[in-house]
């Protein structure tokens, strides 16, 4: 995942998460590369909730259309 898809993910927890979801998009912006990496791994369930190619990604992008 790039670096721009990791924050529009974040930003998409944000917006369609609850207060876990929002909270660990702002741990996964600030991490660094390893620790983001050990988040990711711990909540794998994440990215495909919220990541590339989901309906509320997709959603994102066509707002910003």
């Amino acid at each position: 995942m790039t670096r721009d898809e990791l924050l529009d993910m974040c930003a998409v927890m944000r917006k369609y998460g609850g207060q876990f979801m929002f909270h660990l998009a702002e741990l996964l912006v600030i991490a660094d590369e390893y620790r983001r990496e050990v988040l990711l791994a711990a909540f794998p369930d994440v990215v495909d909730a919220y990541g590339p190619g989901t309906a509320a990604f997709n959603a994102l992008h066509g707002e910003r259309k």
